[in-house]
C-alpha cells in the first residue's frame, strides 16, 4: 500500500549523484512523504546549512507571490531560488495565470545548478506529458537534464 522501497532508493541514489528528482503519481499515494524523507537523507549527509534547505506547497507560495508588488516578488522568488535543495511541492496546481511564477523559479534554480525535488499529479509518459504541456517543454527539458523522474503507483494511502 506504501510506496516501495525501491522508490526511496532511487531518490538516494539521484541524490548522492547530485540529480534532483520529479515524483508523479495519483493524489494521496505518498509522494510528498518520500520527497520529504529524501530531503531529510541529504539534510543528513550535508554539512550544509539549514538555510539552505527549502519546501514550498506550490498552490500557496505562487499566490502569495503574485499578490506582492514586482520588487518585492523578485527578492521573494530569488531568496527560494538560491536554496540548494528544494522541495516544490504540488508543481500544476498553481493555476494557469500564476504557473509565469513557477517558469521563473525553475529557470533561475537550473542556471543556479540548485537541485529539484517536485512532486506533482501531472502524468509524464512518453505517449502523454501534462507536465511540459502546462509548464512548457522547455521547462521540462532543463528538469529532465537534472532531475530523475520516478513514478508512484497504487492507491490514496490517506
Amino acid at each position: 500500500k506504501y510506496p516501495s522501497y525501491k522508490k526511496i532508493k532511487n531518490i538516494k541514489t539521484a541524490l548522492d549523484k547530485g540529480k534532483g528528482v520529479i515524483i508523479t503519481g495519483a493524489t494521496g499515494c505518498g509522494k510528498t512523504h518520500l520527497i520529504i524523507g529524501g530531503l531529510y537523507y541529504i539534510a543528513c549527509q550535508s554539512a550544509l546549512p539549514l538555510d539552505e534547505f527549502g519546501f514550498i506547497d506550490v498552490a500557496e507560495w505562487a499566490y502569495m507571490v503574485n499578490n506582492m508588488d514586482k520588487r518585492e516578488r523578485d527578492a521573494v522568488i530569488d531568496e527560494v531560488a538560491a536554496k540548494r535543495y528544494l522541495v516544490i511541492d504540488d508543481a500544476g496546481w498553481e493555476g494557469e495565470y500564476r504557473k509565469d511564477i513557477m517558469r521563473i523559479l525553475f529557470r533561475k534554480r537550473f542556471n543556479l545548478k540548485n537541485i529539484d525535488l517536485i512532486t506533482t499529479n501531472f502524468s509524464i509518459t512518453a505517449n502523454h506529458n501534462s507536465f511540459a504541456e502546462f509548464y512548457r517543454f522547455d521547462i521540462f527539458d532543463r528538469l529532465m537534464s537534472c532531475c530523475k523522474l520516478i513514478t508512484v503507483a497504487g492507491e490514496s494511502v490517506r
